[in-house]
């Protein structure tokens, strides 16, 4: 448990960046009480319906392995964020004449598709 709990400011940190780190950690801790305050409550109320704990450590198993899966989309992610940061920033350095092809649409479309998906893993996890 001391190894978990001393890693998530690390990736957080690793991931989104030293400026995010506050807001990041902030928010992976407050889920992770979350899932403390819903799961032990939910656990006994499954062991009650049920009588034995197993279907309470399965629903436990599903969350952590749908956990593990979204955990692998963090880094792309996050390098798309520092990405669109960093073209934010440069737009904000030099005036540019704004010209947009259908690729350049085509990229805006897959940028909202992945700031969605984000908010879609935020809000499951």
């Amino acid at each position: 448990m001391g190894s978990y709990i001393t890693m998530i400011p690390v990736l957080c940190a690793k991931y989104f960046g030293p400026e995010k780190f506050r807001t990041t950690s902030a928010f992976c801790f407050q889920l992770q009480g979350l899932g403390h305050i819903i799961g032990s409550p939910l656990g006994g109320w499954m062991r009650d319906i049920t009588g034995i704990y197993d279907s309470a450590f399965y629903l436990s198993g599903i969350w952590l392995f749908l956990a593990a899966f979204l955990i692998l989309f963090v880094p792309r992610l996050s390098k798309r964020a520092q990405r669109k940061e960093e073209m934010k920033r440069r737009a904000e350095e030099t005036p540019t004449i704004e010209v947009t092809s259908e690729e350049e649409k085509h990229d805006k479309l897959d940028e909202q598709k992945y700031d969605e998906m984000l908010q879609l893993m935020i809000t499951t996890v």
